[in-house]
């Protein structure tokens, strides 16, 4: 596989060289300001149009290390990999094409209390077992955009498929191998109302799944009193377990959709981007193995409904010399199951964010020299559990400075240096403590209260050098983040603390073609 993906990356590097013509600087594609408004209108068919530039293809090679204990109980004390990954897009008369593959070979080391590797998944109905256990994980991610230029370029009608899978397995026992897969589809269109004003809708369908199954090298291990660290367990909450120990598998369906709506701007005191969208997503799981036996009427566990509110605001004002960027956002992310057992609702999660993030880029000789940026974001996180009364929230804020510098060596080879300071501030902590505590609630729940309850600083660097070959710009990167945390001893019981450390680094290889 690995040499696979080297040759598909030379493959694709061979047509980049025999095509390429620069449409924008190359150093301009370095820029933070034109990362980030790639990435966010090359993410959704309604805001694809705006993308600025005609032509751009990224192809990139990365291998990143991440170690420490500075987290959450979940996650992995070690991971490494390596990925590849290329995207673009490009206008071809009346059509926009825009698109992204990637691939990523993954290792976690010492991962506990979770059968399934996507931390971001808030569904409460998931396997786990206390016994730590290496993982290896095969994820493929594609996206797709086409769009249509109609009625002297007014009208715009775009549809686009993402579809993303993994595939993980740990390497001992428990021996799980966990698979998931998430598509959207989407359409929409953008129409120009007056000279300088435009209005989008968007519409998309959502489908997902996810499986786990679970085997054992050891049969004595399967539900054995005398090794409790093996027994597989059923969560169905925040730090609840279903009573019954010898569930092997689970499978999750779910099914949404997805509004979304559009409003650009331009006036005398810039561009205005407006855009609010809706998600809602209902998932149901179950054991196929149960469903399968004869008699059993009822295989269904509980299902779990999503609902997730985005707004943003992207204000942009271009000089001479100047380009300034406010991004206001603001998220909020409710979900509530129905468990079967019980008959009614037993968990609740609720997460909401304010985000204001404003970025200048300085130019000279129509070339970025440097730009200054930061970050600043208000949270709170509850999740709530009913049929122990467990309840764990948080608020916390974090604040984040940033510089980047532009170092030519000629016209088109450059060398951009940045750094970054952060801070992770913790406003309140509230956690409700129960009567009867077990293994995860005193090892997960009770661990991440001390995680998000610390005082955190971090700071970034990243370098990278581009220059010119054949009439493309590849490129070596390499940059590092590191977190420090002053965890604190409290009355709340657990077997461990949160490490004090936390680093990752990434080296990277690629090619730009403009």
């Amino acid at each position: 596989m690995n040499k696979t993906i080297l040759s598909l990356f030379l493959f694709l590097y061979a047509i980049a060289t025999a095509v390429a013509q620069d449409t924008i600087s190359p150093a301009v594609s370095a820029t933070r300001n034109f990362e980030n408004d790639y990435r966010v209108y090359s993410s959704n068919p309604v805001t694809q149009p705006f993308i600025d530039s005609a032509r751009y293809l990224n192809l990139a090679l990365g291998y990143q290390n991440k170690r420490g204990d500075n987290r959450t109980a979940q996650e992995a004390s070690r991971a490494t990999g390596f990925s590849f990954r290329t995207d673009g897009s490009r206008r071809l008369k009346k059509y926009i094409v825009s698109g992204s593959f990637e691939y990523a070979n993954r290792n976690s080391d010492s991962v506990a209390y979770t059968f399934r590797t996507d931390l971001s998944n808030t569904a409460p109905y998931y396997l786990y077992a206390a016994r730590k256990g290496n993982w290896k994980s095969i994820d493929y991610a594609l996206n797709g955009t086409v769009s249509r230029l109609l009625l002297n370029d007014k009208l715009v009608i775009g549809s686009n498929i993402d579809y993303v899978t993994t595939d993980s397995w740990r390497s001992n026992d428990p021996r799980p191998e966990y698979f998931s897969y998430k598509m959207n589809i989407n359409t929409a269109v953008l129409y120009r109302l007056l000279k300088k004003h435009q209005v989008g809708l968007q519409a998309g369908l959502i489908k997902g799944s996810e499986d786990t199954r679970v085997g054992y090298q050891n049969e004595d291990y399967r539900n054995s009193n005398q090794a409790p660290e093996y027994v597989t367990w059923l969560q169905e909450g925040y730090g609840a377990q279903n009573s019954k120990s010898f569930i092997l598998d689970l499978t999750g369906n779910s099914i949404g959709s997805k509004w979304m709506g559009l409003y650009q701007g331009s006036f005398t005191f810039g561009g205005l981007l407006v855009t609010t969208s809706r998600t809602k997503t209902n998932s149901r799981f179950y054991s196929r193995a149960v469903q399968s036996t004869v008699g059993v009427t009822e295989p269904v566990y509980g299902s779990y409904y999503e609902d997730f509110w985005d707004a943003a605001v992207l204000w942009r004002y271009t000089s001479a010399k100047n380009i300034w960027k406010v991004w206001a956002n603001y998220k909020n992310h409710f979900g509530h199951d129905y468990n079967n057992v019980y008959g009614g609702n037993n968990y609740i999660y609720f997460y909401e964010s304010l985000n204001i993030s404003p970025l200048l880029e300085h130019r000279e000789n129509n070339v970025p020299k440097y730009e200054l940026g930061g970050s600043m974001d208000l949270n709170y996180l509850s999740r709530a559990n009913g049929t122990n009364a467990l309840r764990a929230s948080y608020q916390y804020l974090n604040f984040s400075a940033y510089g980047g510098y532009f170092w030519y060596v000629s016209k088109k080879a450059f060398l951009k240096t940045s750094v970054g300071l952060g801070v992770y501030i913790p406003e309140s902590a509230a956690l409700t403590e129960v009567s009867q505590v077990t293994d995860f609630i005193e090892n997960v729940v009770y661990r991440d209260y001390y995680y998000y309850n610390a005082r955190a600083t971090s700071a970034s660097f990243d370098i990278k050098y581009t220059f010119p070959f054949k009439k493309t710009y590849p490129f070596v990167q390499f940059n590092m983040y590191y977190r420090n945390i002053d965890v604190k001893p409290g009355s709340v019981a657990t077997m461990s603390l949160p490490g004090n450390n936390r680093l990752c680094w990434q080296f990277t290889i690629g090619m730009v073609q403009l």
